[in-house]
């Protein structure tokens, strides 16, 4: 009878977690890629800042696997620009016979204020009146 020897263990190679939310890393690279919503709040410096998120599409459309460093990457520009943007709505201020309509609208599971200003043009024809007469 012979006796098997025990297989050894196959050590893992270093492997890198699949990315949590495809399709949010998706949409935060859309935002701040070249032609995206937030590309204007992406700081120029770091260079790195300003290609991320076409390096990040890129790398998903072509199905490589990112790096933990990437996403890193990705989410601190992300965060800088979409507080920029967000502090930006929070400044706006309505003109007069205007109102600010603010919506918080939540996409992939990233939560945003979308401002509109909108006119009441029944109060327009009031707007330089007095009530009296002198």
């Amino acid at each position: 009878m012979t006796q098997q020897r025990p297989t050894p263990a196959v050590p893992e190679r270093h492997t890198r977690p699949e990315p949590p939310d495809v399709q949010r890393i998706r949409f935060m690279a859309n935002c701040i890629s070249t032609r995206g919503v937030l590309r204007r709040f992406v700081p120029k410096e770091p260079g790195w800042f300003r290609s991320i998120g076409d390096d990040i599409r890129h790398s998903l459309d072509n199905q490589r696997r990112l790096h933990p460093q990437e996403l890193e990457h990705l989410t601190e520009v992300f965060n800088t620009a979409h507080s920029a943007d967000q502090a930006k709505v929070l400044k706006l201020k309505p003109k007069r016979n205007q109102a600010l309509l603010l919506r918080r609208l939540v996409e992939h599971g990233i939560a945003y204020w979308d401002a509109q200003y909108v006119d009441f043009p029944e109060l327009q024809g009031h707007a330089g009146r007095t009530g009296g007469t002198a």
